[in-house]
């Protein structure tokens, strides 16, 4: 164990020497006894992760526009609210975007300042110090709280309706994705059509969302209301590794952040919603072998969380409104099962005549393909 890690004293006080050597009092005595070498070696290796059975659903209908809607002539934005709902949206939107250029702003501001409190030259400096000083002694612009128009702050006629306002001068209803709207994504459907197929997968759901082209779907039945949401306070105190995560994520090659939107709410109902920024500790090992502890930071989507405004309006999360009866449970590899797969490539390795020693036979290592933003080059279903 690398002299680095804490955990290290627990070796050295004997604590681990003790527990190892302890009795397992649930251990039975089948599993306390080594398998049969012969038995092993003809043994099939455990599927690590049975797949999810099931069955394909329907896909989104279109829905018609309503008789009391206007006909014959475009659909602005702010007539799918009630008079002076909108803007005060546009102004949440606006807030919440300040607050969080402003944080952005001022962490740039301080490494600028460290910078030059570190400079050899302190005099050419000093000016630029002070200002920045100045600057940074001011209070942070303050992040808008939580607000939430239902359905019933929209006209009868807009509400429980999903409208596309890319162009807010001209609202329409969402045309869900699908074969003939083919959702935007990096996914080789052929691929997973082909291989379904000869593999007879169970995951009939999956692979309808995936080569039907209509995207992956959430499927949440929560309230269709219009949320902005105040960022959790790991993203607001936390703004230097946030501005990283979204530089990365804006590269045009990626596409995974849509702008040009402005203030303007891309689909009505929406949700803008809450962005967390949580830490994690890792450790690498040097060229020489040296092993240090590496902070990676992640930022995290709150999709759990409710809204309650500080008018007493409030709404359920998304996953608040999953059916739990479609989502099949997640299965993975238990420890024995990976400890039992080991053995067995062991004990078929020796089986065949090759020549391992008991260290190298040790050497057999479990390993996994990290297929790195999955998730994220699948299209998601517009409706």
């Amino acid at each position: 164990m690398p002299p680095s890690w804490t955990e290290r004293e627990e070796l050295a006080s004997g604590a681990f020497a003790a527990e190892r050597a302890a009795e397992l009092p649930f251990v039975s005595k089948r599993r306390a006894e080594e398998a049969d070498p012969e038995e092993l070696a003809d043994r099939p290796l455990l599927t690590p992760h049975p797949p999810s059975v099931t069955e394909a659903r329907a896909s989104y209908a279109c829905h018609p526009l309503p008789d009391a809607a206007p006909h014959g002539r475009p659909i602005a934005i702010d007539e799918l609210f009630l008079p002076g709902v909108y803007c005060k949206t546009q102004a949440a939107i606006a807030g919440l975007a300040a607050a969080v250029a402003d944080r952005l702003e001022r962490a740039r501001q301080a490494a600028r300042l460290s910078v030059l409190r570190a400079a050899a030259d302190q005099n050419a400096s000093a000016a630029e110090r002070k200002t920045l000083e100045t600057v940074l002694a001011r209070h942070a612009t303050h992040f808008p709280q939580t607000r939430v128009w239902g359905p019933k702050r929209q006209p009868e006629w807009a509400r429980g309706l999903v409208w596309d306002c890319r162009d807010p001068t001209a609202c329409v209803l969402l045309r869900p994705s699908g074969a003939d709207n083919l959702v935007a994504d990096d996914v080789n459907r052929t691929f997973f059509a082909r291989e379904g197929k000869a593999l007879d997968w169970p995951d009939a759901e999956m692979l309808r969302q995936i080569v039907g082209g209509g995207g992956v779907e959430g499927d949440s039945q929560c309230e269709l209301a219009t949320v902005v949401m105040r960022h959790r306070s790991g993203l607001r105190d936390n703004i230097g590794p946030v501005a990283d995560s979204i530089d990365a994520d804006a590269v045009p090659a990626r596409g995974w952040i849509s702008t040009g939107h402005g203030c303007h709410l891309p689909f009505v109902p929406g949700r803008c919603v809450a962005k967390n920024c949580v830490s994690k500790e890792r450790y690498k090992a040097s060229a020489g072998g040296a092993v240090s502890s590496v902070t990676k930071w992640r930022v995290t989507t709150d999709d759990s969380m409710g809204a309650v405004d500080p008018d007493g309006r409030s709404t359920g999360s998304r996953n608040d409104g999953l059916f739990r009866e479609h989502w099949p449970p997640t299965l993975l590899p238990k420890p024995q099962t990976l400890a039992e797969a080991v053995a067995i490539v062991q004990t078929v390795a020796r089986a065949r005549g090759l020549k391992l020693g008991d260290s190298q036979a040790k050497r057999v290592t479990l390993w996994a393909i990290d297929l790195a933003d999955a998730y994220r080059r699948l299209g998601v279903q517009f409706t």
